[in-house]
């Protein structure tokens, strides 16, 4: 199964009458990428909601660690105010935007859905057949349903999404782990070793995903197939700030591949990473020894945080996470 929890309520495709700008709505307005001209405009939108968005703080870090950027930020302004915004993440190193992080409507919007379906459109539209597709990441209280306020901001970016191609959407389950818990018991029944032939990691990505309760793999995989969805994955994990040399493939004592454990690191911190078994040795547990050997490795790099997601229907991932003492402390909605 995908994973996929879909939120029917909230998808139902726009009222055309309000998708629609109206002549002088349009003939005002300017949607363009931002420049250094339109920084401190920028940071002075804010998003009132309690969900996650690029507030000041954050644009600019991500601004120094060129994992935003100006080009990557698209803006609708009318007679020179932002009425709307949308902000791109992707790899320093990268040449196209990944996840969109931030999408703000001010309250003088008349559409905030329709222009923002624009904006993010343009970026879809651009995006090259055969990277990664593009998503949508919003990360929300885990009791977000309880809130009429936050459902309400969720509704309206959704609808938004929708409208601009983002249609599947999953949800995940945001975990992390810190030093107050012990450290978990490292596995007895598995080798970890390295490798250094890059062909050789995109045969396992291409083994592992078979079957995958992942819903990004999955969908990755049948987007551009196997032998791409592979080597975008082994691009975008060799990025820095990670370490390629903590990646390790996981042997049992005959020698026989397992899986992999891939401990990861990006502007924001530590994370989880990456981490499979191969079909045909699923379902013996063998996630709580990959997920143990990456979080010692990290804590060996110095994490004082790691946090890593899965999806809410991948029931062996969560189980381990869980099981290894990671707290559950949000829900990400991946919309893709």
């Amino acid at each position: 199964m995908w994973g996929y929890n879909r939120i029917d309520a909230r998808l139902e495709k726009p009222d055309e009458s309000r998708s629609v700008l109206d002549r002088s709505t349009r003939a005002r307005m300017n949607i363009r990428q931002a420049t250094e001209a339109d920084l401190g405009r920028l940071l002075d939108c804010h998003v009132g909601a309690p969900i996650s968005w690029a507030n000041k703080a954050a644009y600019l870090k991500n601004l120094e660690a060129r994992s935003y950027r100006l080009e990557w930020t698209w803006i609708a302004e009318e007679n020179e105010h932002i009425i709307a915004r949308a902000v791109w993440w992707g790899i320093p190193t990268g040449q196209h935007p990944m996840e969109l992080d931030c999408l703000y409507a001010a309250s003088t919007a008349a559409d905030p859905i329709g222009v923002c379906a624009r904006l993010v459109r343009l970026v879809i539209d651009s995006a090259p057949q055969d990277s990664p597709q593009p998503t949508y990441q919003l990360l929300l209280p885990s009791e977000w349903r309880c809130s009429e306020r936050v459902q309400a901001a969720v509704s309206w970016r959704l609808k938004a999404v929708a409208n601009a191609g983002l249609t599947q959407t999953v949800e995940r389950l945001r975990f992390e782990w810190k030093p107050d818990v012990s450290l978990p018991v490292r596995s007895s029944r598995l080798t970890f070793v390295e490798e250094p032939n890059d062909e050789r990691w995109i045969d396992v990505f291409r083994r592992v995903a078979v079957g995958s309760l992942d819903s990004a793999t999955r969908r990755e995989e049948s987007r551009t197939g196997g032998d791409v969805a592979a080597r975008n994955l082994l691009a975008t994990y060799r990025s820095p700030p990670g370490r390629r040399d903590w990646w390790r493939l996981a042997l049992n004592g005959q020698g026989e591949l397992i899986g992999f454990a891939m401990p990861a690191k990006n502007e924001r911190g530590h994370t989880v990473g990456y981490l499979g078994v191969l079909p045909r040795h699923r379902g013996q547990g063998y996630a709580n020894d990959l997920l143990a050997e990456i979080t010692h490795r990290l804590v060996r790099d110095g994490a004082k945080r790691i946090v890593g997601d899965a999806d809410t229907d991948n029931v062996p991932m969560v189980e381990a996470f869980r099981r290894l003492q990671y707290r559950n402390f949000a829900v990400r909605i991946v919309a893709g």
